[in-house]
């Protein structure tokens, strides 16, 4: 230490700024730089503690003379200790004369020693941790030259910590970033003012038919199939020149395909900086086969929902006179018909009057797909409306011996409401109900007021239903039976109906399994129905307001 002169420092800084600048990881790093300080300091120990802002503890980041195992149990709060203090304050401390020293708490250590150094390590006047240097015993103490030494060396590790965790977010954001563009389902190329390739991802080679690998580096219009790399190079060259996102759609020819896709392909101009230097140009595919064929389902479906209303109506009023025709025939023959002839008279009218209900049934999914479905509001009894419909299916219940129950609240007034499509809705639930209820079973149906709604309750004693139904019984078509062991009639579409008309009330409907078996459904009104109300869940037809 005698010897030791400004040279010697400036060689020792040299050493320690290609170490820090060096590739390799940071806790390597200051392995070598406190095995440095030791060597050319001929110091007895030196040792980096890092500081976690979280907690506000210093805890050991490398160190010439304590095991790593050890590091662990290393940790001193920030005003503690010698290294706390100098941690806290952000002001070096140059320890001349002292023969007791005790770095931390755990492991208890002693350093006998003339003299050592604690240095902040900053970064932007941020204190990121701490560089100890302890001398020899028996040694000459430090000088202040030495810890001016010291301290710059340690604002150069907090450089080199401030890099490494720079260099980690970095990574991190394009870990982030390159996942969220092979998330994308649209292809995006970007490439510089020269035309090579900076990024891109997996779909954008499958659109463009390069085939799997990485094409970073190679020019984009070389690379590109013959057809297509002169329309590339054309919205490249405008891209340059104009500055501003262009499109167009092209028809695209797979490799190997006879049938062409239709894509957009968007460019962006790409800055280097935010004074507006451009830098290149970025591609975006996307393919617009499927929104085309989307397109045309959704003309197909409204062309079938149109042809459905029209044939619905012409069908409904032959059919309501074959019924009524049926009907008056079967009054007037019935005291000359023989029994059997009577039975077959029944039959028609039944099977005319089941026909008609279907054709009722899709005359309404028709207004509903259509958004033509309205409301005529008047005060009525939801009881009496309830009571009628359960009057209805008495017939169809006492088949099966089920037992059909009512219960009604008493003080349940007049509401006001569209009294058929309620009552039809109701009269929904009320099927669903019989056929989906055991012979020998119970129904029962109550009316009531609650948190300012009325409703309808529907409950059984069958078997519930699947959890993996619960939302779709609601669609359209869908059946609790499978095709193969159906045992009830239907189309399976009265519930969504039912619940499209209480959400034309600004209602809905509610269904819940029962303890012990069964389920039931809730149809809730509103007192003052908000017709203009959405529908409560999310897979519900939207429909019209008012």
């Amino acid at each position: 230490m005698d010897n030791y002169g400004a040279e010697d420092l400036i060689r020792l800084a040299r050493h320690v700024s290609e170490i820090i600048a060096s590739p390799t990881d940071l806790e390597k790093s200051l392995e070598n730089v406190v095995n440095l300080v030791c060597s050319v300091l001929q110091a007895e120990s030196c040792s980096v503690m890092l500081l976690d802002r979280a907690t506000g503890v210093l805890r050991m980041g490398a160190s010439s003379d304590i095991a790593r195992e050890q590091w662990s149990n290393i940790r001193t709060p920030l005003g503690e200790g010698y290294a706390g203090k100098v941690a806290q304050s952000g002001q070096p401390l140059l320890v001349r004369q002292a023969s007791l020293y005790d770095p931390g708490p755990s492991p208890a250590r002693q350093y006998k020693s003339q003299s050592f150094i604690c240095a902040p390590m900053k970064v932007k006047g941020r204190t990121v941790g701490v560089l100890n240097v302890t001398n020899q015993p028996g040694t000459r103490p430090f000088k202040h030259e030495q810890m001016d030494m010291v301290v710059s060396i340690a604002n150069l590790i907090g450089l080199a910590i401030e890099n490494a965790n720079l260099l980690i977010k970095a990574d991190a954001t394009h870990r982030r970033l390159r996942d969220i563009l092979e998330g994308v389902g649209d292809g995006i190329i970007a490439v510089d003012i020269n035309g090579e390739i900076l990024h891109h991802n997996a779909i954008a080679l499958r659109y463009l038919g390069l085939g799997a690998g990485q094409c970073v580096g190679q020019r984009l219009f070389d690379i590109l199939p013959a057809a297509t790399a002169p329309l590339f190079e054309k919205m490249f060259e405008r891209a340059i020149v104009e500055r501003e996102h262009l499109h167009d759609e092209v028809q695209w020819r797979d490799r190997g395909s006879t049938n062409p896709r239709t894509l957009t392909l968007s460019t962006a101009p790409l800055y280097k900086d935010a004074r507006g230097k451009l830098s290149g140009v970025v591609f975006v595919i996307h393919d617009m086969s499927l929104h085309h064929k989307i397109d045309e389902l959704q003309r197909i479906d409204e062309a079938k929902n149109s042809f459905l209303a029209i044939i619905s109506h012409e069908l409904r009023t032959p059919l309501t006179s074959i019924k009524g025709a049926t009907h008056l025939l079967n009054q007037r023959l019935r005291e000359r018909l023989e029994p059997e002839n009577l039975h077959l008279f029944e039959i028609v009218e039944q099977n005319a009057e089941r026909l008609l209900r279907q054709i009722v049934n899709m005359l309404d999914v028709a207004n509903i797909q259509n958004r033509t479905s309205t409301l005529t509001l008047r005060r009525v009894s939801l009881v009496e409306v309830v009571r009628r419909g359960v009057a209805a299916f008495r017939e169809a219940a006492r088949r099966k011996q089920i037992e059909l129950i009512e219960e009604y609240a008493a003080g349940v007034g007049l509401a006001p409401m569209d009294e058929e499509k309620i009552s039809r809705a109701v009269g929904h639930l009320l099927d669903n109900a019989v056929k989906f209820t055991p012979r020998g079973g119970g129904i029962v149906v109550s009316v009531g007021e609650e948190a300012g709604e009325l409703y309808v309750s529907v409950r059984d004693t069958g078997a519930g239903i699947d959890p993996a139904l619960r939302e779709r019984i609601f669609s359209k078509f869908v059946q609790g039976e499978g095709p193969m062991t159906r045992q009830s009639s239907g189309c399976g579409i009265g519930l969504y109906v039912a619940r499209a008309f209480a959400e034309l009330h600004g209602g809905g409907i509610e269904t819940t399994n029962l303890e012990g078996g069964g389920c039931e459904f809730r149809l809730l009104l509103p007192l003052a129905p908000a017709v203009s109300a959405e529908p409560r869940k999310q897979d519900a037809p939207e429909l019209p307001k008012g």
